[in-house]
């Protein structure tokens, strides 16, 4: 099992963070190596949310199913993972001043494969891995401090794409 975790300070009321990574319909614009998001479903109490997202790296495409196990607003969201990689996903945040978030980014998996693609995970993929991690949490720094995803600017952003 691999394990890797990455924290960083978002300078955002804890709150704001939480709307941000709790949204299915943001986790392809922050997430890197998420290219789609699909059948989401939700549910009034959360646990037991599910979606499913296609992730690459190293040119494989892994289509994998989110389900939440834990979920405590505005401080954790905890995903089982299953498909081509199992395990958890943690988002812990911890407000460390009124406008500023400690955000944690914590994965465990393994790749469900033969001995080649367990090796191949521990030579390549786990860096991979880990780059985008770091990247995805400078994502949601770069996206929740700037206010980028408030109400209507992800609208406006998506039809001036579509317009071009």
């Amino acid at each position: 099992m691999t394990r890797l975790e990455k924290t960083t300070t978002i300078y955002a009321p804890i709150e704001k963070v939480f709307e941000f990574v709790d949204g299915p319909e943001n986790v392809a614009r922050y997430a890197v190596g998420v290219s789609r998001v699909k059948e989401v479903s939700k549910t009034e109490k959360h646990v037991g949310d599910i979606m499913t997202l296609t992730y690459t790296a190293l040119g494989k495409r892994f289509d994998e199913q989110f389900t939440y196990t834990e979920y405590n607003k505005p401080t954790l969201l905890v995903s089982k993972v299953t498909g081509q990689m199992t395990g958890t996903f943690h988002v812990v945040l911890k407000q460390e001043a009124a406008n500023q978030t400690l955000v944690t980014l914590k994965t465990d998996y393994e790749i469900v494969s033969s001995a080649l693609g367990r090796a191949l995970n521990r030579l390549l993929l786990e860096r991979v891995n880990e780059k985008n991690l770091e990247r995805t949490l400078g994502n949601i720094k770069m996206m929740v401090e700037t206010g980028w995803f408030e109400a209507g600017k992800v609208a406006d952003a998506t039809k001036e794409t579509v317009a071009q």
